[in-house]
C-alpha cells in the first residue's frame, strides 16, 4: 500500500486531531520568525526544557523522553532523532487527547538531542543547509545539543528522563546520559554485542536499509494505515526525503544492495509520487548535496579543537 493514505489533507490529518495548530500557534506567536509546524515543535522542546530544568528536584510530575543520534551527528543522524521524537510526541498527544489524562500522569516531553557539542555544528555545513532548507531557520540555536546546561541538569535525575537512541548502534563512552535509562535503539545495522546486552525494553531490530530513517518513515506510514489517518505533511516529509536521498546518492543501480535495497526505494517512491516530486528535484538536491560535501572550507577547522572533529578521510576524501 502506498504513502497515499498518510495524505496532507486537513480534513484527514493526525495533527488536526490532536489540536496541534493550537499548540504550534502558541509558541509561534512567542517567535513569529519561525517557517513551519516543526519549528515551533522545536522552539516547544528549547522552551519547555529551559524552564521544567530548574525544578527537576521538585515534587513536580514532570518525564523527558531524548532521542539521541549518534556521535558522528551526520544527516541520518540528525533527521531521524528529529522525526522519531516528533513521532512519540504525535502517539502520545492521540493517547491523551483520545483516552485523557490521569491525575498522577506525568507531564511529558518528548525532545530530539543532536549527540554533539553546539559548537561543533558549525562544522556541519550539509546538515544546516538542508535543515535551513527545509525552513529550521537557525538550527543551532534552535535544536539542542549534549552541552546544552538545562538538558545536562533533567540528566543529573535518572527518575526524571527515558533515553532513545536512534542511527546508533554501538555503544558511546562517555555519554551524557545513564545508559540504564535507554528504552529503545533504532538502527539499520547489526547491534553491537554490548548494546544487545542492555537491558532495553523495546528495540527495533536492523533490515538493512540504506539509513535510519527508511526505519522510521515505515513507523509513520504503517501508524497512518492503521489508524487511518494521515500522519505525514510536507514540513516532516522533506526533512525525511532529504535524508533518503542523501543516503543512498539518489539510488544508483550499480549500489543496489549495497547502498540500498528494494524497500528503501519503494517508501522513498512511493513518497515522491503523492507529493508529486519531480526527478529533476532528485538530481538538483543530489547534486547540491554533492557539491557542499567536496567545498569545505577547512579553515573552519582551526576553530574547533582537534579532540572534538570526527573526520575521517581517504585520500582526501572528506566525509560530513
Amino acid at each position: 500500500m502506498e504513502i497515499k493514505h498518510m495524505v496532507e489533507d486537513k480534513k484527514n490529518n493526525i495533527l488536526n486531531l490532536i489540536n496541534y495548530k493550537s499548540y504550534t500557534d502558541n509558541y509561534l506567536k512567542k517567535n513569529d520568525t519561525m517557517k513551519n509546524m516543526l519549528c515551533a515543535y522545536l522552539y516547544s522542546c528549547k522552551t519547555s526544557l529551559y524552564e521544567y530544568s530548574k525544578n527537576i528536584n521538585s515534587e513536580q510530575n514532570i518525564h523527558f523522553v531524548f532521542t539521541f543520534g549518534n556521535i558522528t551527528a551526520d544527516l541520518d543522524s540528525v533527521c531521524s532523532s528529529i522525526i522519531y521524537s516528533f513521532f512519540l510526541f504525535i502517539w502520545y498527544s492521540l493517547k491523551t487527547n483520545l483516552i485523557g489524562k490521569k491525575k498522577d500522569d506525568p507531564l511529558m516531553f518528548f525532545i530530539p538531542v543532536i549527540n554533539i557539542k553546539k559548537n561543533d555544528m558549525k562544522l556541519k555545513i550539509l546538515i544546516i543547509w538542508w535543515l535551513e532548507k527545509c525552513g529550521i531557520e537557525n538550527p543551532e540555536e534552535l535544536l539542542i545539543f549534549n552541552d546544552d546546561l538545562n538538558l545536562l541538569e533533567v540528566l543529573k535525575n535518572d527518575t526524571k528522563y527515558d533515553t532513545c537512541l536512534v542511527d546508533f548502534n554501538k555503544s558511546e563512552n562517555n555519554c551524557v546520559y545513564n545508559i540504564n535509562n535507554i528504552k529503545s535503539i533504532i538502527d539499520h545495522h547489526i547491534l553491537n554485542e554490548e548494546m544487545k546486552n542492555k537491558k532495553i525494553t523495546k528495540s527495533v531490530f536492523p533490515i538493512y536499509v540504506c539509513s535510519c530513517m527508511v526505519i522510521i518513515a515505515y513507523f509513520y506510514k504503517y501508524s497512518s494505515e492503521f489508524l487511518g489517518i494521515s500522519l505525514l505533511n510536507r514540513d516532516i516529509m522533506w526533512l525525511i526525503y532529504g535524508t533518503m536521498l542523501k543516503d543512498s546518492n539518489n539510488f544508483p543501480k550499480d549500489d543496489f544492495r549495497k547502498r540500498w535495497i528494494q524497500s528503501d526505494l519503494n517508501i522513498y517512491l512511493s513518497m515522491k509520487k503523492y507529493f508529486r516530486i519531480p526527478d529533476i528535484m532528485d538530481i538538483y538536491i543530489t547534486q547540491k548535496f554533492n557539491n557542499i560535501r567536496f567545498s569545505i572550507d577547512l579553515k573552519k577547522f582551526e576553530k574547533i579543537k582537534k579532540r572534538y572533529i570526527h573526520v575521517y578521510c581517504t585520500n582526501y576524501f572528506i566525509i560530513i
